[in-house]
């Protein structure tokens, strides 16, 4: 079912128009949802690769700290 958003009455899914006031109706369509979600999903992608790289190039200098905790746990106390 589809609502208008002027008057608030339940239409038909394939309705156009609202049966009480004949106000248009807009509905959102699976297909305009999936593609929303797709380019969304896309969007996130670029920006955590743009993200990954700049963390890239900054932890070069100190090392990430994952690795320097591998550093650390690798020496012996005797070092």
């Amino acid at each position: 079912m589809v609502y208008c958003s002027k008057c608030g009455t339940k239409n038909e899914e394939v309705a156009e128009t609202c049966v009480k006031c004949g106000a248009k109706l807009i509905v959102q369509r699976e297909e305009n949802w999936e593609k929303r979600l797709e380019n969304g999903a896309e969007e996130f992608g670029k920006r955590a690769e743009v993200w990954g790289e700049n963390v890239d190039r900054f932890y070069p200098l100190f090392g990430t700290p994952q690795k320097n905790m591998i550093k650390k746990a690798k020496k012996s106390p005797q070092d």
